[in-house]
């Protein structure tokens, strides 16, 4: 919150309002601008405090378990974020009934697994899938003799202990 002040007093001396400046309210029509006081003091006021609204009654929740609940829910959001950025489920290009759930199947199965390799791990899934990104492998055959070579990148040093985890960890 202090920087946020300290952002709004050094955005209302340099008589430039910059995007998303907080605390601040307009002087007059000319541009001139101060700082908010009471807004500052009704923040001073709730910092720290979180309040929670629900319309379920206190005999089938108690307080204890609504903030359970809603801590669960940004769990839930935070798979799902996971789920449309970094595992890049959308869109989905499929009409046929089938396709689509399969579609959604194979994108729950990716996020259960990389919620396990996270756990696991300790890092998260961007994390993990750019280090395994990295990883190149490219198969040549002679064709006349018939035999295949196997060439694969070595990792970068930053993402070994992903890698040395992965090995240790999965079977």
């Amino acid at each position: 919150m202090e920087k946020q002040i300290e952002r709004a007093n050094q955005s209302i001396q340099n008589s430039t309002l910059a995007r998303n400046v907080k605390f601040v309210k307009p002087k007059n029509k000319c541009n001139e601008y101060i700082l908010n006081e009471p807004l500052v003091q009704k923040a001073r006021t709730l910092l720290g405090l979180k309040g929670y609204y629900t319309n379920i009654p206190k005999k089938e929740l108690s307080d204890q378990q609504i903030i359970e609940r809603y801590h669960d829910l940004r769990q839930i959001e935070k798979s799902f974020r996971i789920a449309k950025s970094d595992l890049a489920t959308r869109p989905v290009f499929h009409f046929n009934s089938d396709s689509v759930k399969s579609h959604i199947l194979i994108c729950f199965t990716a996020l259960m697994m990389s919620k396990y390799l996270e756990i696991l791990t300790g890092y998260s899934i961007r994390r993990i899938t750019d280090a395994l990104g990295e990883i190149k492998e490219v198969i040549l055959e002679d064709s006349v003799t018939g035999q295949s070579f196997s060439v694969k990148s070595s990792p970068n040093p930053d993402s070994e202990p992903i890698f040395e985890l992965l090995k240790e960890k999965l079977p």
